[in-house]
């Protein structure tokens, strides 16, 4: 899962145009691909990777923090499961993030 933008900080979709494979969180500014990378990655090969991804003209991918992934599981949807909001498909049960920690810590 890769994440562009300054959460609430500005640095807005270019556009309200609908997109295959990136999904525009509403209220944050982020933009996020809409389908996971590899799950058999260590975290500084993800961090590479999101560095020299180019997608959508977009050059300034990065892993999001995990306050921001926080943002997007949504535990009230089903008990004991987690749903994830917008339009994003996991493909690992794992993602990694820019920052340390466990986020039940934050």
């Amino acid at each position: 899962m890769l994440s562009k933008g300054t959460s609430g900080l500005g640095s807005k979709a270019k556009s309200s145009q609908v997109s295959q494979v990136t999904w525009n969180e509403p209220g944050t500014g982020l933009i996020w691909t809409k389908k996971t990378s590899a799950s058999d990655v260590t975290q500084r090969q993800a961090a590479d990777y999101c560095r020299n991804l180019s997608l959508e003209g977009s050059r300034d991918w990065r892993l999001p923090t995990i306050l921001e992934l926080d943002r997007l599981f949504d535990s009230s949807a089903n008990e004991g499961r987690y749903e994830i909001k917008g339009e994003i498909e996991l493909t690992s049960s794992f993602v990694w993030s820019s920052s340390q920690g466990d986020r039940k810590s934050t």
